[in-house]
């Protein structure tokens, strides 16, 4: 007998390092990865701070701002965060990040603390935090880690769990004033989770669960006057928020799978598959709730651990449903998203630590017996299998590269909004955001702690012929996306290392720097004889006057492996053929049969404004932004002569994925429709030489493709107009 104890204990105290070991890699691990791929620019939501401080900056520190609606709810203590990072830190976001991994830490603790509170079970609640950390430290939330994005919720969470540990002290409430003490401070805690995000308002059910649960005579009025209270903030907290998506999806049976696949979303990117899993959580606290409800009816005392346990599951269940309706309305694949993985893994462990609670009170004293143990390794097998997912890593690090790509066009003032579309939905709209910072020195521009413009180290002599040619590379397409600014895409390897360079910096015929880049644009098209992970570059280049004088020069840069090598930009910049306004003229006749409608007009309501008659009219916005299209028209000079003309182009809010070629016989030029004023009709600008080069008429093909690559970008051709005379 006492040997079969030796060897019980024996292997208690290997499960209980091994689980140790095992959580503190985890978490080292993400947080090795987010070291690695921490980024300092500001993605979408957080573009909002930067517009008030551009258009408004002393309305910042103003009680006004913090409780001002963000969406559909104030998140005033994640702007205290945000201001601590723009007085403070340069509004990098590092203290966000660090924020949000403290936080998440925290939570875990208090977990930890919650399912094993009794002194004489340290054991338990030191593995217990460590492998609750890894949980939520998990790279399932790799948007939330990464970039410090939706703080709030982190937040939320905390405020809610220390107004319930708060509230079960006053379970007894009798008006003495250490009751009424607990109860403030319970009561503020709950203000906090209000104010944090619109779902603390979902503690009310959590306060109510309690009252029922340990609220017998009179200790249920400490929980109804808190619920009272709560439901008074209701009109403040609470707005309809900016429509999205389609309202249509809005149903019943939507709002339930959309809450269900959020659960199960750390797991897996297959919606059924969530759909189980979150099925599967969902019973797990089904299970808890009957463990409760049993001693419950039967007049027993009620174990306030698991109580407290029930009344956070309660809450997280109604953010579940808080996000499910707000935004059901993007479609169901949105549940998935890694921002919500941070709520749905604290349910996740609030199943596990009730699993753990169970057990603890049915073994009574024993130290670390094996159920528990075996509690706690379904926590560890969580942590890695959301942890360890084979596309966390790829999508932080393509969002890394997207944000760091968009930041490089900013940094050299070259404001393409096919990459700024990576940063906010609506790029015009952060334009006096991105000016603040750039003056401002804040944020991506920040000297100490921003995103580098080019490298440290330059070859001492960057002048053309005065480095060797590169072996590997081609430079395949130049695009004309501002007044003075391009960009270049292409590729360059050392064929024999089978090593990328570090940097591509573009040199005029002075050897002055008028771009740099790292190769961040994924190049699957581009593997062979290259290395296996290839990736090309997208450079930004910038010149003061019309073009760059003198021919251009890329330079790869290897570090310290290899010595620099160059490759020549042997393809000409395009000049500005866009014009913004539609230039006054007449519809040149004949008429020029316009191809590539598709089964629809191809209008959207803003195309069909045309402001001049007789002209036809085509787009490719098929009733969906997403919708790819192929526009084209032929000059001949045979049939309208080899006068001036100008084919009128509108685009959409992006210019995402609209690429303009004009092509004759082997030949094209390539730009995009940046430039042009969305829902603003302009004119591609066709020259007589370009229809009768040499004074020889040929055929010219106008076309305008839309790869149907993201939301609000769609484009819009017609028939051409001659120049009228001034």
């Amino acid at each position: 007998m006492m040997r079969d104890l030796l060897a019980e204990g024996r292997i208690r105290s290997v499960a209980h390092a091994s689980i140790l070991a095992a959580s503190l890699g985890l978490c080292l691990y993400s947080l090795a990865v987010v070291a690695v791929y921490v980024s300092p620019v500001l993605y979408w939501d957080q573009w909002e701070m930067a517009k008030r401080a551009a258009t408004d900056p002393g309305s910042l520190l103003s009680l006004r701002y913090l409780l001002e609606h963000h969406n559909e709810h104030v998140i005033a203590t994640s702007k205290l965060l945000f201001l601590i990072d723009y007085y403070v830190f340069e509004y990098t976001g590092y203290v966000l990040v660090a924020g949000v991994l403290a936080l998440n830490v925290l939570l875990a603790t208090l977990m930890a603390r919650l399912t094993f509170p009794e002194p004489r079970r340290r054991r338990e609640r030191l593995a217990a935090a460590c492998v609750y950390g890894a949980v939520m430290l998990s790279l399932a939330q790799w948007e939330n880690l990464t970039i410090g994005f939706q703080t709030q919720f982190p937040l939320v969470i905390l405020f809610a769990i220390l107004a319930i540990f708060a509230a079960t002290g006053t379970s007894r409430f009798g008006g003495t004033v250490g009751d009424v003490a607990r109860w403030a401070v319970s009561a503020i805690l709950a203000i906090g989770a209000i104010v944090s995000m619109g779902n603390g308002i979902a503690l009310v059910f959590s306060f109510a669960l309690l009252a029922v649960l340990l609220g017998r005579r009179r200790r249920w009025l400490g929980f109804a006057l808190l619920g009272l209270l709560i439901v008074a903030f209701v009109p403040f907290v609470v707005r309809g928020g900016p429509p999205l998506g389609d309202a249509a999806l809005r149903t019943p049976v939507n709002l339930v799978l959309f809450a269900v696949a959020m659960i199960g979303g750390p797991f897996t990117p297959s919606f059924p598959l969530a759909l189980v899993l979150g099925t599967l959580a969902l019973a797990g606290f089904c299970g808890l709730a009957w463990s409760l409800a049993r001693p419950w009816w039967r007049g027993e005392e009620v174990d306030v651990a698991q109580a407290r346990l029930a009344a956070i599951g309660v809450f997280l269940l109604g953010t579940a449903a808080a996000a499910a309706w707000g935004r059901v309305t993007l479609g169901l694949e949105a549940a998935l998203s890694s921002r919500y993985a941070t709520p749905m893994l604290m349910l996740w462990l609030v199943v596990v630590a009730g699993l753990a609670r169970s057990a603890c009170r049915t073994l009574g004293d024993r130290s670390l017996a094996m159920p528990v143990v075996a509690t706690l390794l379904v926590a560890l097998v969580i942590a890695a299998t959301t942890s360890l997912r084979p596309e966390n890593f790829g999508k932080i690090r393509a969002q890394n590269e997207r944000l760091t790509r968009a930041a490089t066009f900013l940094l050299w003032n070259v404001p393409s909004e096919g990459e700024m579309v990576s940063l906010y939905p609506h790029p015009a709209m952060i334009t006096a955001a991105v000016d603040h910072l750039r003056q401002a020195r804040l944020n991506l521009f920040s000297p100490r702690w921003g995103v580098a413009a080019k490298p440290d180290q330059m070859p001492d002599d960057l002048r053309p012929g005065s480095l060797a040619a590169c072996p590997s590379g081609a430079v395949e397409s130049a695009a004309r996306v501002s007044a003075d600014g391009w960009s270049v895409t292409g590729w360059i390897t050392d064929r024999g290392l089978q090593r990328l360079p570090e940097w591509v910096v573009a040199t005029d015929s002075s050897a002055r720097i008028i771009g740099a880049t790292r190769p961040l644009l994924l190049r699957p098209d581009a593997r062979a004889h290259r290395p296996a992970r290839m990736r090309g570059f997208h450079l930004p280049l910038r010149a003061e006057a019309d073009r760059p004088s003198g021919p251009i020069t890329l330079v790869a840069l290897f570090g310290q492996t290899r010595p620099a090598c160059t490759i020549a930009l042997d393809l000409s910049l395009p000049a500005s053929r866009i014009r913004g306004q539609l230039p006054a003229g007449i519809p040149i006749a004949p008429a020029t049969q316009l191809s590539g409608a598709g089964p629809r007009p191809g209008l959207s309501p803003a195309a069909e404004t045309f402001p001049v008659p007789g002209v036809a009219l085509a787009g490719t916005w098929q009733g969906d932004d997403l919708a790819a299209g192929d526009l084209s028209l032929t000059l001949d000079p045979a049939l309208i002569g080899c006068g001036p003309a100008n084919v009128p182009v509108l685009r959409g809010p992006l210019a995402t994925g609209l690429i303009m070629t004009l092509e004759r016989d082997r030949e094209v030029e390539r730009f995009g429709l940046d430039p042009l004023v969305p829902h603003r009709w302009g004119a591609v600008e066709i020259t007589s030489e370009q229809l009768c080069p040499g004074g020889t008429g040929r055929p010219l093909m106008v076309r305008l493709k839309d790869s149907g690559s993201i939301l609000w970008s769609w484009g819009a051709m017609a028939t051409p107009m001659r120049p009228s005379a001034p």
